[in-house]
């Protein structure tokens, strides 16, 4: 059956080979619905729901490789569609640990330049209301140490830089709050919630490095392949 396209509908593509022939995308509405899994322009899965992909299906590519798609969630880090091929993720998909570790140290990185920003500003400029909560030089310090964390983990995934990361955020925090209470009796609730976002996205960083080490020990893939 081909796929008639309807617009405004979200749209992701996947490749299946490193020279881009083997076309998988997966379109759907809203919350999960109408959810179409198309391959090579065809439609080879369709769920009608949320509810129903929740459950998911498998479809066989060929003599050696079955596709399995399923809507997942496991604790508070990790959820989306799952997408596999012979139950190793696809790339670029949302339980992709090579894709998940990239948005990791992309953050670091977005992070490090904000602290190294304000930092920046408080110092030349003495901006007394940046001060007053503790940025400066401090800022500039933790900016270029997450800068060594990030690039820690997209040479050499690792968990000890990512688990400092994790530890210099909290600790920012908690920074944070102890700095605003005397002045303004409790801290804004917007800034933490950001904080603790960005924590979240940081410790599926973690389930991501234990997932590719684990791909690394028992296939012959390598993460240069995955990313």
């Amino acid at each position: 059956m081909h796929l008639k396209r309807i617009k405004l509908m979200p749209r992701k593509k996947y490749y299946l080979d490193s020279e881009k022939t083997e076309l998988l995308q997966t379109e759907w509405k809203g919350i999960f619905k109408n959810f179409n899994v198309i391959w090579n322009n065809n439609v080879i899965m369709t769920f009608a729901n949320k509810a129903e992909l929740s459950s998911g299906k498998t479809y066989r590519i060929d003599d050696k490789r079955e596709l399995s798609v399923q809507f997942v969630k496991r604790g508070w880090f990790e959820q989306g569609v799952e997408i596999l091929v012979n139950n190793i993720p696809v790339r670029g998909s949302s339980t992709d640990p090579y894709a998940v570790l990239k948005g990791t140290w992309i953050l670091l990185l977005v992070l490090a330049g904000l602290n190294i920003l304000i930092g920046v500003i408080a110092e030349t400029m003495q901006v007394n209301a940046l001060q007053n909560l503790g940025i400066g030089l401090g800022s500039l310090i933790v900016g270029v140490i997450l800068i060594f964390l990030a690039v820690f983990i997209k040479e050499k995934q690792s968990m000890i830089a990512l688990i400092i990361a994790i530890l210099l955020i909290f600790a920012d925090m908690v920074m944070t709050i102890v700095y605003l209470a005397p002045s303004h009796g409790s801290p804004t609730t917007s800034g933490i919630y950001v904080k603790i976002g960005i924590l979240i996205a940081l410790f599926r960083g973690i389930a991501a490095i234990r997932k590719i080490k684990s791909m690394n020990k028992y296939s012959d893939i390598s993460p240069l392949d995955q990313v």
